[in-house]
């Protein structure tokens, strides 16, 4: 199932699924870089804490330090900016 935002990102309704670092539980994901439902290999960032995790076998798992470092600088790059963002609302100043 899927919906989609004011501007017009698709967001996927999930099997609810915990934080492997904060356990905070989530049951959407909005792709950034495509349109399909999440796949195998796909990142996600826990909304509440930051921390990156992967599609292994249609679950989400932490992200290993390797798995970070095959992302290229401009895809790195980008990570840290989410992660700035997400802290900034999170704390309510976004």
């Amino acid at each position: 199932m899927s919906t989609t935002t004011n501007d017009e990102t698709p967001t996927f309704i999930e099997p609810r699924w915990h934080c492997g670092s904060c356990g905070y539980g989530m049951d959407a994901a909005s792709p950034m870089m495509h349109a399909n439902r999440p796949k195998e290999g796909d990142a996600s960032m826990c909304i509440k804490c930051g921390t990156m995790h992967t599609r292994h076998d249609d679950k989400w798992v932490l992200m290993t330090p390797d798995e970070l470092e095959e992302f290229d600088d401009e895809t790195r790059a980008l990570i840290t900016r989410m992660q700035a963002m997400r802290k900034l609302v999170v704390n309510g100043r976004g």
